[in-house]
């Protein structure tokens, strides 16, 4: 029996007391929620100076310190209102952890959101534009190229005359013009007495080209752009160019804005650095 309790029996002595001294006292190591401190911290880590360092990079819009990607990875994780009153009452931030402390930095940054979109905008500025004019002079030489072309005006003239005589006893005669979107449909309108050679519409305008003149069915050649030109999405291009004048008026109040602040940062360069690049821009 002896050797049967000392080979299964369980020891239920209780274990000593390892609190030996005085309680242990937590100290405070954020006032943000623990999951947003640690996103914070690992945004924190792409930067490899201090966080006075990014102050200061944000004061002076220093491009060497700070990419777009950086600027958009700050503007991710902007502190609250609830947030910065909560570290302000606290005074001390050497206590707290690093998002704690970079908040503490950064606060002081004026208007830091409008900040951060305008240097975006700066840094990105002549990327954006670069990508958007060659498409804008496909369209530009198109345009003109149009309203110079002789044989394109002769070639709308008669389709128009074509057109009129149609529709002579009908509301749509007598018409000075129409919309481009109309020439799709002579490829539908189909010959009463049709034939192999002339079975629609479109067919019979070619064939009174080549009767008033043969260069009017080659007028393509005076619109070398055209083409090129029909392959641009011209609502995306509106859109860039939107956005790069939005931006640019997003600039252009923040400037006047900084200008009226009563209390200026000394070191601050947002107002020379900016306006330099809204009258470069004009």
């Amino acid at each position: 029996m002896d050797d049967l309790v000392s080979t299964f029996g369980v020891d239920t002595t209780p274990a000593p007391s390892q609190a030996t001294g005085p309680p242990f006292k937590s100290n405070v190591t954020t006032l943000l929620d623990i999951t947003r401190a640690n996103n914070i911290a690992i945004m924190l880590s792409r930067f490899k100076n201090d966080y006075s360092m990014i102050r200061s990079a944000l004061l002076d819009l220093d491009d060497s310190r700070l990419s777009v990607d950086d600027l958009r990875a700050i503007n991710r994780h902007l502190p609250t209102s609830e947030e910065l009153a909560r570290i302000k009452e606290f005074g001390d931030t050497a206590k707290l952890s690093k998002a704690d402390r970079y908040f503490s930095e950064i606060m002081t940054v004026p208007r830091l959101p409008q900040r951060l979109d305008c240097m975006t905008f700066r840094l990105r500025f002549e990327l954006d534009v670069s990508e958007i004019r060659p498409e804008l002079k496909t369209i530009r030489d198109a345009c003109k190229e149009m309203r110079s072309s002789g044989r394109f005006k002769m070639a709308l003239q008669a389709i128009l005359t074509i057109g009129n005589t149609l529709n002579e006893s009908t509301f749509r005669g007598g018409a000075h013009g129409f919309r481009l979107e109309a020439l799709l449909k002579t490829k539908d309108m189909k010959a009463a007495k049709r034939g192999a050679e002339c079975p629609t519409l479109l067919h019979y305008i070619a064939r009174v080209f080549l009767r008033a003149d043969p260069k009017l069915t080659l007028f393509m050649e005076e619109l070398p752009s055209v083409e090129a030109a029909a392959r641009v999405s011209f609502q995306a291009v509106t859109q860039s160019v939107q956005s790069v004048v939005t931006s640019h008026a997003k600039v252009r109040e923040e400037v006047l804005f900084a200008k009226r602040r009563l209390d200026p940062l000394p070191n601050d360069q947002f107002v020379k650095v900016m306006e330099f690049l809204s009258v470069w821009m004009h």
